[in-house]
């Protein structure tokens, strides 16, 4: 985390969080005037007593936060300064000295000024020690930003990716809605198709947006999985009339993930084979994951070559096999579109690295009969 911004996360992500929190005890006051709950009174109110410490003890870790970044940032003023004085006294010293020479026998004397080092030294052992005292303020925020969130977020499994967002109760796919959900939720990762819009504008959506739909930016989508912690599955799709797609979309969307310090976290996925030596000649860190079915040595040699990291392949009746050719040749494996937990789970036994499913994790029912994460039957 570069912590010159680090207000800016607090303010997004933390005080969401709480917000959060806030949302709880507001459901909690509810249960407690329902009549469904008016036999159970003593356990809504615990609960809503509960909410409000939990509340109260992440108001606390925020304001410590703050109190930390003001005295964070005042350090960084004084080290400003004290890099100023050393500056000024390299470039106009101030110590002092004279010297004496015989000039046609008269004794001569000339003020010479030269660098204080001692000065200069004392400065820069003041700015050893705000620089160390920083680190330990930088060590402490980071433990209390991820103690305020890490209880409000579920856990992630490290397996599970949403397909175009986390899309139950109707939430729209490739949305800020459903991308938010996702985090929420524990997903590892988030996918989402990336395009350019008529306009020229990188944007989610499947197909090429209509005139006047409300589209959710490529920009929006990579925040919120800086957010929530979540890889950026980012399905490559070509829209027409705006330059040569393999020419422009590849290096626009490298450019911002860089800007945004997520180069390490984003994934570019295509199932077009010509992609991928661009995709690496453009970018020599660029993670890349090929989109096929197809497990032919041509296409092992491709992905070996580029350096390929995953495949990600279709659930369907030769999955398993491709598998297990993948896994031979050293890549990893992600399996979509999974609707089935137990799907899920032999995929997983199988060697499978993730899956990519619209509710693996779980809100309706998979099967009849058969519950899903939430124990809904």
């Amino acid at each position: 985390m570069i912590f010159d911004s680090v207000a800016e996360f607090i303010d997004n992500k933390n005080l969401d969080v709480l917000n959060c929190d806030f949302s709880s005890i507001k459901s909690n006051i509810k249960n407690i005037w329902s009549g469904s709950v008016a036999s159970s009174f003593d356990l809504s109110f615990n609960g809503f007593i509960s909410a409000i410490d939990k509340v109260y003890d992440s108001l606390n870790t925020f304001n410590n936060i703050l109190s930390n970044l003001a005295l964070y940032k005042e350090n960084k003023k004084k080290i400003s300064e004290l890099e100023r004085q050393i500056e000024q006294e390299i470039n106009n010293p101030s110590l002092k000295t004279t010297e004496s020479y015989v000039e046609n026998g008269v004794t001569k004397t000339v003020i010479k000024y030269v660098v204080d080092q001692e000065l200069i030294d004392r400065l820069r052992n003041q700015i050893n020690i705000l620089l160390e005292e920083n680190e330990n303020l930088k060590e402490n925020m980071t433990v209390s930003c991820n103690s305020i969130t890490s209880s409000n977020i579920k856990s992630k499994n490290n397996t599970d990716i949403s397909h175009r967002g986390y899309r139950v109760g109707g939430v729209r796919e490739n949305s800020a809605e459903a991308f938010i959900l996702a985090g929420e939720n524990g997903f590892w990762g988030c996918e989402a198709d990336v395009r350019f819009d008529s306009s020229g504008n990188l944007v989610c959506s499947h197909n090429a947006p209509m005139s006047g739909e409300q589209v959710t930016s490529f920009e929006t989508y990579l925040d919120i999985c800086k957010q929530y912690g979540m890889t950026a599955i980012i399905d490559l799709k070509y829209a027409k009339g705006v330059g040569p797609a393999d020419a422009d979309l590849s290096p626009a969307i490298i450019r911002m993930i860089e800007e945004k310090g997520m180069i390490d976290s984003c994934v570019l996925q295509t199932n077009n084979p010509t992609d991928i030596p661009y995709i690496r000649q453009t970018s020599s860190d660029a993670r890349i994951w090929y989109l096929t079915d197809v497990t032919s040595q041509k296409n092992l040699d491709l992905i070996k070559q580029n350096g390929v990291e995953c495949v990600n392949i279709q659930s369907g009746e030769n999955n398993l096999y491709n598998i297990n050719i993948l896994k031979q040749n050293g890549v990893d494996v992600c399996v979509w579109n999974v609707q089935s937990k137990s799907r899920k789970d032999k995929l997983l036994d199988s060697g499978a690295t993730y899956i990519m499913s619209d509710n693996v994790l779980g809100i309706t029912p998979y099967q009849s009969g058969e519950k899903d994460y939430n124990g809904i039957v």
